[in-house]
């Protein structure tokens, strides 16, 4: 992976954690009635960022990520980690 601003966060396309996660941000979203303008403006981010999270393009960064675990949105491992599976 190249990345011209070594300052931007990880872009992971690929990883199915990042698509359950970004999954789970949209559905939060919309069981809010909320536009991309007013989560962004909840988490002090643009409406580009929350797009590009909620396609899996791009993680956020801590800052972003710690607000969204606090809102109860996802925590951090769901970026990164696969599901746990149930047990009966």
């Amino acid at each position: 992976m190249t990345r011209t601003n070594p300052a931007a966060p990880p872009v992971c396309v690929d990883s199915p954690a990042v698509h359950r996660a970004a999954q789970k941000m949209r559905a939060f979203r919309r069981e809010r009635n909320w536009t991309q303008e007013a989560m962004a403006a909840k988490f002090g981010v643009s409406r580009q960022q929350v797009a590009r999270w909620e396609v899996g393009m791009m993680t956020p960064r801590r800052a972003a990520m710690e607000a969204l675990e606090r809102e109860g949105v996802c925590a951090p491992a769901d970026w990164f980690l696969p599901p746990v599976p149930e047990t009966a």
